[in-house]
C-alpha cells in the first residue's frame, strides 16, 4: 500500500548488509531512516518507525549510491532532526517481530516500534520548522 508519513527524523544510519530484499547481495546497502512522532520521543529507539531508501531509488531521490559514505553524510545533513514528509510503500519485515514493541511488548532488545516500515522511500521533503508546541522541536 502507498503511504505517506510525516515525523522528526530521529536518525539516518547505514542499512543493513545482505538484506533480503536486496536478493542478499552484499554490494547492495540501503539507508535506514528512523522516524518518531514527536520531537520528545527522539531518544527513544522503542518509538522508531523505520525508513528505508533501498539502492534502486537512491538515484531517483538525487542521492550518489557510487559513494555511499558521501551519499549517507549528505542525507543526514539534510534530513537528521528535521520535520519530514515522507512517501513510499508499506513493507511488514518480518525479521524483525521479535524486535518490536508492537509485535513483542515489553522485550529489552527491542529497539524499533513496530515491524512494518516503509520500504522503499520513493519521496521526501524536509518541512520547515514551526514554533515551538507540545510535539515539535523548539527552537534554539
Amino acid at each position: 500500500m502507498a503511504v505517506e508519513l510525516t515525523g522528526y527524523v530521529a536518525s539516518v544510519v547505514k542499512g543493513g548488509v545482505k538484506e533480503t530484499c536486496n536478493c542478499g547481495r552484499d554490494d547492495l546497502l540501503d539507508v535506514q531512516i528512523n522516524i518518531v512522532a514527536s520531537w520528545e520521543e527522539r531518544t527513544n529507539a522503542r518509538e522508531y518507525v523505520v525508513l528505508e531508501i533501498s539502492p534502486r531509488w537512491e538515484e531517483q531521490l538525487g542521492l550518489d549510491e557510487g559513494h555511499y559514505q558521501l551519499m549517507l553524510a549528505k542525507l543526514k545533513k539534510e534530513i537528521e532532526h528535521k520535520r519530514v514528509t515522507f512517501r513510499g510503500w508499506m513493507f511488514y519485515d518480518s525479521v524483525h517481530i521479535d524486535e518490536s514493541e508492537s509485535t513483542n511488548p515489553g522485550n529489552v532488545r527491542n529497539w524499533r516500534a513496530t515491524p512494518w516500515e516503509l520500504h522503499p522511500v520513493t519521496f521526501y521533503k524536509v518541512l520547515p520548522e514551526k514554533p515551538s508546541k507540545q510535539g515539535q522541536r523548539p527552537r534554539p
